[in-house]
């Protein structure tokens, strides 16, 4: 019986991945950056990836601490891998959104639940703002996975209550929370605001 409920997951993990990937794919690689945050936060990336500095993201050669790194570290591995490209920079959001439709599929399938964490999934996939964010260039991505995954070890370790679990569950949230925190005092100067990255696209119009 076992070996069956965990074959049942494997199907449908499976059929959730052939069915959504490419539509988390679709679209990422044919258009250059649109909006003005897809230029600044590629811009960051690229100075990322081209200095070395995996610890203080820069725009326009200065301190940028709006964001923490992770983001734009992922941008670097892409670009390592496909190249200074608009496609690539929008790529790790892309990533970030697929990863969180897997989170709640596995929040349900991990109580026995996976039907419904497919359905689950599948809602999640094809809410239109899910699918913008996953398609730009901009960190909001990364926000909803690292709140996701908090609830997943949250929720799927309800029942032992374990201290080390709750931790973890509130390092991630606080995570999310810090990828979209803005005006960080002490070490932002402001005078990254207002440049673009023209090199790796331009706006429509």
């Amino acid at each position: 019986m076992g070996r069956l409920i965990n074959m049942g997951r494997y199907v449908s993990l499976g059929l959730l991945v052939l069915l959504t990937l490419p539509l988390f794919v679709q679209g990422v690689f044919d258009h250059p950056l649109w909006i003005n945050d897809e230029g600044h936060v590629a811009e960051i990336g690229r100075e990322m990836f081209l200095s070395g500095d995996v610890i203080v993201p820069r725009l326009g050669g200065q301190p940028f601490v709006e964001k923490p790194p992770l983001y734009f570290v992922v941008m670097g591995i892409c670009y390592r891998w496909f190249g200074i490209t608009p496609g690539a920079a929008r790529l790790p959001s892309a990533i970030f959104g697929f990863l969180t439709v897997l989170v709640v599929y596995g929040i349900a399938a991990a109580q026995g639940r996976p039907q419904q964490g497919l359905l689950a999934a599948f809602l999640l996939a094809s809410v239109f703002m899910m699918f913008r964010f996953a398609h730009w260039c901009v960190v909001d991505s990364a926000v909803c996975f690292f709140t996701t995954l908090g609830f997943y070890f949250f929720f799927t370790r309800i029942p032992n209550h374990t201290q080390k679990i709750v931790v973890v569950s509130g390092l991630l949230c606080g995570l999310c929370a810090r990828l979209h925190v803005q005006g960080i005092g002490w070490a932002c100067d402001g005078r990254h605001h207002g440049h673009s990255a023209p090199c790796l696209g331009r706006q429509p119009g």
